[in-house]
């Protein structure tokens, strides 16, 4: 995960991407970009595709962004998750990317949106 300087860099890289997920205080909406966000209200917008994301969240009251360039030279576990509820679409892909400890234990390090659809 690579740290973002600001905000505004970390929304320029965020349009050329597919989807966002946008958890507000009042709502979670997913879908294709471009989506309304009330930043009063943000908690979390994840902006992806099948190669990267781009997260902007709150941390001690001030927006943060960071990174994730997926990697299938990685272990990684793909999960889908399926009848969604409310307007959340069908289906949401998520990759779970594993490490590995000295005695061969593995844990995840890293839980990414990969793909949606309505």
């Amino acid at each position: 995960m690579k740290r973002i300087d600001s905000i505004e860099q970390a929304l320029q890289q965020a349009e050329k991407l597919q989807f966002v997920m946008v958890t507000e205080l009042s709502r979670v909406v997913i879908g294709k970009m471009p989506i309304d966000i009330n930043w009063d209200e943000l908690i979390e917008a994840r902006f992806f595709d099948h190669d990267t994301e781009i997260r902007i969240f709150r941390e001690n009251g001030e927006l943060r962004a960071r990174s994730v360039i997926l990697q299938d030279d990685m272990p990684y576990i793909e999960k889908q998750y399926k009848k969604l509820q409310g307007n959340l679409g069908s289906e949401i892909s998520v990759r779970e990317y594993l490490t590995f400890d000295e005695d061969g234990q593995a844990g995840v390090s890293a839980v990414c949106l990969y793909d949606w659809r309505e």
